[in-house]
């Protein structure tokens, strides 16, 4: 069963997110109310924090693009269901994703 954080736990793992990545190469945006956006090289994650994530009812929607052509729909397709596989019950899913996106996505996507 997935165990969501509490609204306020979301907004500290925003602040998190925030200051972890703040001078890095990683750019966070969440001036958007609603939205974070991670730009990790040629990709951008958009998380959106609908009132049904924040009311703790389920993952937040996210979009993965890439500026780099060659990356299809369906390995973008294959990129978020396994965001949705790392999604850990009650776990910080912003600094996850954005980590494994960095980390491993270039390999998953065997770049």
């Amino acid at each position: 069963r997935f165990l969501p954080l509490t609204m306020s736990e979301q907004f500290a793992e925003l602040e998190s997110v925030h200051a972890l990545y703040e001078g890095s190469d990683i750019v966070i945006d969440s001036s958007d109310i609603g939205e974070c956006t991670a730009n990790i090289g040629h990709l951008q994650l958009r998380v959106l924090l609908t009132p049904e994530y924040l009311l703790e009812l389920a993952l937040p929607s996210f979009q993965v693009v890439s500026s780099q052509a060659e990356h299809s729909l369906a390995a973008l397709s294959s990129l978020c269901r396994k965001l949705d596989e790392l999604a850990e019950p009650g776990g910080p899913l912003l600094i996850l994703w954005i980590e494994w996106l960095r980390l491993e996505a270039d390999d998953f996507l065997k770049l």
